[in-house]
């Protein structure tokens, strides 16, 4: 699961996903997985913590990162911002038959996932994408080391995705000269968006932080391109 309110654990997640065949064999083709649910139970049992704890103590808190949580505490439980729909006139709230979306503050509270989970701020996560623009140092720490960042943005498709203007790495969508040529953002630039539409990118030639919070349902929300245009101007609306 990318997120759950059921009482699931890493461990009882990756004996789940044991039972399953692969999509095809790795490296064939790019596809979505739950493969970062795998890593969340390697780092368990490879640190001897849980997975929430590892990531709080070497990552999180290093960084400043005060206000991202996988759930939320009580007093923070009024400003997460709940997720919306277009309705005939304005928005309404959305609605899921497979999911809630109060899951950062409701349910179990046991699974703690790779791949997605945590709630967060635009200055927190701007802490987290200054360290890469950093090559994986933060106020004086080194979080990372600068061979680690590389191979993070290292292109994993070079066998099949061949004339894009993007490649992707190994945490990050990352754009090339092609798509820099064609009126996207500048070549080296990385980024992603998020279910809900939020969206993010970070271009280390100028050290340029863009980062648009949403929590709206639908995949035709045209304001992520947008948003990417204005941050990085005189790119086409290509994210």
């Amino acid at each position: 699961d990318l997120f759950t309110t059921e009482p699931l654990t890493a461990a009882q997640n990756c004996e789940r996903l044991a039972t399953t065949a692969l999509i095809h064999a790795p490296g064939e083709r790019w596809n979505y997985s739950l493969g970062l649910e795998v890593v969340v139970r390697v780092v368990e049992v490879v640190s001897g913590q849980p997975f929430d704890v590892f990531l709080k103590t070497e990552l999180l808190e290093p960084l400043g990162m005060a206000d991202t949580h996988f759930y939320l505490p009580e007093a923070m439980v009024d400003r997460l911002v709940p997720v919306c729909e277009p309705a005939e006139e304005g928005w309404k709230l959305h609605e899921h038959r497979q999911y809630t979306t109060d899951y950062p503050v409701a349910g179990a509270r046991t699974f703690f996932g790779g791949g997605a989970g945590l709630s967060s701020t635009a200055v927190d996560y701007a802490k987290f994408l200054q360290m890469y623009l950093n090559r994986g140092a933060f106020n004086g720490q080194r979080i990372l080391k600068e061979a680690t960042v590389d191979s993070i943005m290292s292109n994993q498709e070079i066998e099949i995705r061949e004339g894009s203007g993007w490649h992707q790495g190994l945490a990050f969508g990352v754009q090339n000269a092609l798509g820099e040529a064609a009126g996207g953002s500048p070549a080296g630039t990385f980024f992603w968006g998020g279910y809900f539409n939020t969206t993010y990118a970070a271009d280390p030639s100028t050290g340029t932080i863009g980062i648009l919070m949403k929590q709206t349902y639908g995949a035709n929300d045209p304001t992520s391109g947008r948003f990417s245009s204005l941050v990085f101007p005189g790119s086409k609306e290509t994210h």
